[in-house]
């Protein structure tokens, strides 16, 4: 059994929310935490990461560790950014969510044009030098 997924759902149970909550939060399935906990799989580290960044009062060195506190006080900066997201009206919020994931997005995608690209020289090298060949015979 994952003592990760145990310190998850322990945090779940602690905001009182489920696993299924929790998991659709952060982008996954809503039965992939407690499909994972049920087969004793641990979570990726992106899995993580992304569980961290939608819940900032999750302590990470608990989590991965066990040790000090589940819960993290907040401190004053953190405290201002959440009243500004509070005084700010709903199509503000998403906005500035959508924003953050397409930052985050765009550099994923430009590598995967890089690759792509790398993949079709690679191609058009063999298909040179194949042409190549059957000229010099």
């Amino acid at each position: 059994m994952s003592i990760f997924l145990e310190r998850i759902r322990a945090f779940a149970e602690k905001k009182k929310i489920s696993l299924r909550q929790l998991s659709m939060s952060v982008g996954l399935s809503g039965a992939y935490l407690s499909n994972s906990l049920k087969q004793g799989s641990a979570p990726s580290v992106d899995i993580i990461s992304k569980i961290i960044d939608e819940y900032p009062d999750l302590n990470p060195y608990w989590l991965l560790t066990g040790k000090g506190d589940m819960i993290t006080d907040l401190k004053e900066e953190d405290r201002n950014e959440d009243n500004q997201w509070q005084n700010q009206s709903i199509d503000e919020i998403i906005d500035n969510k959508i924003d953050i994931r397409l930052k985050g997005l765009s550099g994923i995608i430009r590598e995967l044009i890089i690759n792509e690209m790398e993949d079709e020289l690679e191609r058009a090298k063999k298909d040179v030098e194949n042409t190549n060949g059957d000229h010099i015979k």
